[in-house]
C-alpha cells in the first residue's frame, strides 16, 4: 500500500455492508465504541469484510471503499443480548477504491490517518447525503403526526393533515432527493 503525508486522523470500519447499504442507512453502523472517541474523529473509512456475506459487500475482501465525513454517533436500540451498538452517521462522503488495506487484527474498529490509506484530503470529492438528510425529517415528521390531533379528512378517515413542510420532507424521504427538490402545487 502507498502511504502518503496526510494525517488527518480517521476512524477505520472493517464493515460486511456494502457501498449502497452504508450510504441507504446514512452511515456505518451496529459498532460497538466510544461515542466521545469517535466523535473526535472527522472521517470514518469503510474497508469491505466478506468474511460474512449477509451486508450486500459491494467491493473485494479487504478494499477501503468509502469515507464519510462524520456528523452525529449515536446509540441504536438494544439488541437482542441486551447490547448497545452505534451508528457513525455521515453527513457527506466520497468514493474511494483502495485494495489491501485492513490491517488486521480481531477489532474492527481501528483509529488510522488517511495517509495509512494512500489518501490525501485535498483529492477526494465530497457528495452530500441529501435522501438521509430527507429520511430523518420524514421520521420526525412521522413523530409529529402521530401526536397530531385526529381530525376526519372529507376523503378518508385514515389521511392524517400535514404541513406542506412535511409532506416535502415525506416525498423527499420516498424519492430519495433533497427536500428542496420537491414543489407542491396546490389547485382550489
Amino acid at each position: 500500500m502507498h502511504k502518503t503525508n496526510d494525517t488527518t486522523p480517521c476512524l477505520a470500519v472493517f464493515t460486511c455492508r456494502g457501498r449502497d447499504r452504508v450510504l441507504s442507512e446514512g452511515g456505518s453502523q451496529a459498532w460497538r465504541l466510544s461515542s466521545k472517541n469517535a466523535m473526535a474523529m472527522e472521517y470514518v473509512v469503510c474497508v469491505q469484510n466478506r468474511n460474512l456475506d449477509w451486508g450486500n459487500a459491494s467491493h473485494p475482501h479487504g478494499t477501503a471503499f468509502l469515507i464519510g465525513r462524520i456528523s452525529k454517533v449515536r446509540s441504536l436500540p438494544k439488541d437482542s443480548d441486551g447490547d448497545v451498538r452505534k451508528i457513525i452517521e455521515i453527513s457527506e462522503y466520497a468514493d474511494i477504491n483502495v485494495a489491501d488495506v485492513w490491517p488486521g487484527g480481531r477489532n474492527p474498529v481501528a483509529y488510522m490517518t488517511l495517509g495509512d490509506f494512500g489518501l490525501n484530503l485535498a483529492d477526494l470529492e465530497f457528495h452530500s447525503l441529501p435522501a438521509q438528510s430527507s429520511k430523518q425529517e420524514a421520521e420526525e415528521a412521522a413523530n409529529a403526526r402521530k401526536d397530531a390531533p385526529h381530525e376526519e379528512d372529507a376523503f378518508s378517515e385514515d389521511v392524517q393533515p400535514l404541513s406542506i413542510s412535511q409532506a416535502k420532507r415525506g416525498l423527499a424521504a420516498t424519492f430519495g432527493v433533497g427536500v428542496e427538490s420537491i414543489e407542491i402545487v396546490i389547485r382550489a
